[in-house]
């Protein structure tokens, strides 16, 4: 029998890089585990990068996030991500969390259709292509949130132009308060030949305590000559305001919202915007 001491010595076994490298990756994500946190937006640099606190601490990270699928808004409550040293944001959470919202009404649940939903109001300016309205409507399944949007919009009888301001229901704010704004333009339709433009404009007011008007601030405009069949999100205009919100001026008691909807149609046509999820936000 062979002894052990003079069998022959196992051969060689070259390395093979790519288990090397699949071995080295596996040992570096063991030491870089994935961590997941929920945090608030508190600041945003459009298509670059945004600024989230994490919850229960001071902790603020920069994050990466998904530029043309989702929109930051100062406030959002959403999940990020860290990968080794980079952060990333996956979107806002859904659901009572997400929301963050201080509007009353917001998605136009409370109200009959076709009526004014409850706590929002229209006043007509003028009425040269119709008179505007703002009603209560059941779009069927395009919706952002409950069952109801509003159709805000009006039908011509002769040509010309109208014009209508929607107002939200105030709610107390204080000078010095950072506030931001948003809503979901569910579609729009102009049915009017030839095309001619409408206009919708966006605003946040602050009132005082006789709830007169201090100061509004336009915060976006949008204008449609042919039909929006698909979902979009209207925010504050980051261009405009790049602080990302408005603050509350001196003598601030209250703050709301108001629609602006500009009517440009020709004899016998309508125009229609589809708004839902309206959002006002105080933001620290």
């Amino acid at each position: 029998m062979t002894s052990p001491e003079s069998m022959p010595a196992a051969p060689e076994v070259a390395s093979d890089p790519l288990l090397d490298t699949i071995s080295g990756a596996v040992s570096a994500s063991q030491e870089s585990p994935t961590v997941m946190r929920i945090g608030v937006v508190t600041q945003i640099i459009e298509g670059s990068q945004i600024t989230v606190k994490i919850s229960g601490s001071e902790v603020l990270i920069n994050c990466s996030y998904l530029f043309g699928q989702y929109f930051p808004l100062v406030g959002d409550r959403v999940i990020v991500f860290k990968q080794d040293s980079q952060w990333f944001c996956i979107g806002q959470m859904s659901g009572e969390i997400g929301s963050n919202n201080d509007l009353t009404n917001s998605s136009f649940e409370q109200g009959t259709v076709p009526n004014t939903p409850t706590g929002w109001s229209i006043n007509v300016i003028s009425s040269g292509a119709g008179v505007p309205t703002f009603e209560t409507a059941n779009p069927g399944a395009t919706v952002v949130s409950g069952k109801q949007i509003a159709d805000f919009g009006t039908d011509s009888v002769g040509a010309g132009t109208s014009v209508a301001d929607v107002f939200s229901a105030a709610i107390p704010a204080t000078a010095g308060s950072n506030w931001v704004a948003a809503y979901w333009l569910i579609g729009a339709f102009i049915g009017s030949v030839p095309p001619q433009f409408s206009d919708l404009d966006f605003f946040i007011q602050f009132l005082d305590n006789t709830s007169a008007v201090i100061v509004e601030y336009n915060i976006n405009s949008f204008s449609i000559g042919v039909d929006i069949l698909s979902l979009l999100y209207r925010r504050i205009d980051l261009t405009a305001f790049p602080a990302g919100y408005v603050q509350a001026p001196a003598n601030t008691f209250y703050a709301r919202v108001k629609f602006t909807g500009t009517f440009r149609l020709p004899a016998v046509s309508f125009a229609s915007f589809f708004l839902d999820n309206v959002i006002l936000r105080q933001v620290d």
